[in-house]
């Protein structure tokens, strides 16, 4: 598949470079088309044999057997011989592309390296690719059909990766849908990831002063993007004290417009930032009884100075997404390979009494214990419990749907 693209792009490359004359574009595209891999789609070697065909005839009339010999050529048998060469590398093309989109979109629990890898290798090709999807996808979720794959995920985080700023705006569209859209989209990605993709796609703080003020969004993700400001201050594009002025800016808005749900989070930043500077408005909060958090800790890290600054720094995970590959090699659902062979990941209707059995052995081997041999339980199986529907509340109280929490484990 990478191979394919390369060799289809470059011909196409070749014959449209009008600084040769045609009869040396032809030739050159020719010989970077006798290359082309046998693609494993019958519709694709038709086609490649049609056009070859055209080619082929082409050259028994002048008789060209060998690449010195394309100087025969006629200008209206050239031009045919290059428009066989797009049309054939164009469908190349995007028959190479679509097979990539298609091992993203059926992702389960394998990481499709593949296609990110041909993806990293062709961006000027794929970025515009995947931005369409993403905004076909949003089209969808505005309409109420909400995607239930891997695919946003992996199309965000290509993008994040390849610094593709057109993201922005739809990851902005994304946060508005309505029934809390994005999380049922992005799950724990939400909190874990877009702060720090939103960080590396913008450095205009009014964006992210909207999101924070928005209160049409929930609580906690208007708390993910007040992180955003401390991923700026690490990265040298604002200083400490401009970002706890902005935070401590947020404070008395919310204050000013009975705003509170935010407030806690805000001074916890506040906190994190040792914004010593901010004390006073971090005081009324607290003389109103708007923060939940303790007073004595809060104070501990507004006067924490450079150390604490520093500390709340290192824990920052890094900008953007800087290796897709690498990002989810540290997910769960990419490492239960047996789970996934045992059918665990199919089963609609897993048993209380099954995710406990679960948990017991997934503790037993981290525990040492051989996972060929099962672990002794004192849990007497029971058939009768209730079920649990990938919809239902999750068993293990994260609060999230048993789907988005441990079914992908």
């Amino acid at each position: 598949m990478a191979s394919t693209l390369t060799q289809a792009l470059l011909a196409t490359s070749i014959a449209a470079d009008e600084s040769l004359p045609q009869r040396k574009r032809a030739s050159l595209a020719i010989l970077e088309l006798l290359g082309l891999e046998v693609y494993d789609r019958e519709d694709v070697e038709e086609i490649k044999s049609e056009h070859f065909a055209g080619i082929n005839a082409v050259m028994r009339k002048y008789a060209i057997d060998s690449f010195d010999k394309y100087d025969r050529l006629e200008d209206s048998d050239a031009a045919i011989l290059l428009q066989h060469v797009v049309d054939l590398s164009s469908e190349y093309t995007e028959a190479a592309i679509n097979e990539a989109l298609t091992m993203l979109e059926e992702t389960e629990h394998v990481i499709p390296t593949s296609a990110i890898e041909l993806v990293r290798e062709h961006p000027s090709v794929f970025v515009p690719r995947l931005l369409s999807w993403f905004q076909e996808m949003l089209d969808d979720a505005q309409g109420g059909e909400l995607p239930e794959n891997f695919m946003p995920i992996l199309v965000t985080f290509l993008l994040a990766e390849l610094r593709a700023t057109e993201l922005l705006p739809l990851l902005l569209s994304v946060l508005h849908l309505p029934y809390r859209g994005a999380y049922e989209i992005y799950g724990d990605a939400f909190h874990e990831n877009l702060p720090a993709i939103v960080a590396s796609l913008s450095d205009d703080t009014s964006v992210v002063d909207q999101l924070i003020r928005d209160t049409t969004l929930d609580p906690m993700e208007r708390w993910s993007f007040l992180t955003i400001y401390k991923f700026w201050v690490r990265d040298g594009i604002m200083s400490r004290e401009d970002a706890v002025a902005i935070v401590a800016g947020h404070v008395k808005h919310f204050m000013d417009h009975e705003d509170i749900e935010v407030i806690s989070y805000a001074v916890y930043e506040l906190a994190e930032l040792a914004g010593k500077e901010a004390w006073e408005i971090v005081t009324q909060a607290y003389d109103r009884n708007l923060v939940e958090w303790s007073r004595s800790e809060v104070e501990d890290g507004i006067f924490g100075g450079e150390a604490n600054v520093n500390k709340s720094l290192q824990r920052l995970r890094p900008t953007g997404l800087p290796d897709v590959i690498e990002e989810l090699n540290e997910w769960a659902r990419f490492n239960y390979d047996d789970a996934e062979e045992s059918g665990f990941f199919e089963d609609d209707d897993i048993t209380l009494e099954d995710f406990r059995l679960w948990q017991e052995f997934e503790n037993y081997v981290d525990a040492g214990g051989s996972a060929e041999t099962e672990p002794e339980s004192n849990t007497t199986v029971k058939r009768d419990e209730a079920k649990v529907g990938r919809n239902d509340p999750c068993p293990c109280g994260s609060g999230k749907k048993f789907k988005k929490c441990c079914q992908r484990r």
